[in-house]
């Protein structure tokens, strides 16, 4: 299962929390407002990083990259199931299992 979240008030909130906690896929949009962007800045929706995770990688640029991200994160990064979108149609579609470009 999947959620696509975009904006929202309460209501939405409520959704992306519950779909979140029973384990669907979640992708909220980045930059589109209010629930959307309470959510995504949300700690409960993280998990904290274990030393080891923050400075083991396998080297190359990618991986440099993402533990200097967690460093500045202060050691937290996303649940799996939780995914900030960009607000493009390629990443959406991505999301959603569609083929990008298409």
């Amino acid at each position: 299962m999947r959620l696509l979240g975009f904006n929202g008030g309460r209501i939405s909130a409520v959704e992306y929390a519950v779909a979140a906690a029973f384990g669907a896929r979640v992708g909220i949009v980045e930059g589109s407002g209010r629930a959307a962007a309470e959510f995504l800045a949300d700690p409960l929706w993280t998990e904290p990083v274990q030393e080891e995770d923050r400075v083991r990688g396998s080297g190359t640029a990618a991986d440099e990259s993402h533990a200097g991200q967690l460093r500045q994160a202060g050691g937290s990064r996303r649940l799996p199931n939780i995914e900030a979108l960009p607000a493009t149609v390629d990443a959406i579609r991505a999301f959603l299992g569609g083929e990008a470009g298409a």
